[in-house]
């Protein structure tokens, strides 16, 4: 999954983001009920959605239109508490986008070594 930072074009930006996730995973991870209320006047916004019953809710900032990079660290929290098969991982854009892989743990340990894709 690759986006731009700038959240500000989209209606709902954190919303689209958790269902692009599900899609990268292949839907190994499985997100229902999925809402954000992002919003560029307010100075945070709240994101939530059910993965098999468990409700998980994250509290954001808004940077002007830019994204909040603890969404990332969160999603991965999430994966873990799920013990999902693998996690989401940036790659290194050099740039003001981003770049999200779904990999498991053998996957990542491959790709590194063979110095396939820069990783944060």
């Amino acid at each position: 999954m690759h986006f731009d930072t700038e959240l500000g074009n989209l209606e709902n930006p954190y919303e689209e983001l958790v269902a692009n996730y599900a899609t990268i995973s292949h839907d190994i991870f499985k997100p229902e009920n999925n809402t954000d209320t992002f919003d560029l006047d307010r100075d945070t916004c709240t994101i939530s959605f059910a993965v098999g019953g468990k409700m998980f809710t994250k509290k954001l900032e808004v940077h002007s239109d830019w994204m909040d990079t603890t969404f990332f660290e969160f999603m991965n929290e999430v994966a873990a508490t799920l013990q999902l098969s693998g996690k989401f991982y940036n790659i290194n854009t050099k740039g003001q986008d981003a770049a999200i892989i779904y990999l498991t743990l053998e996957q990542y340990q491959t790709i590194k070594n063979k110095k396939l894709l820069e990783f944060y």
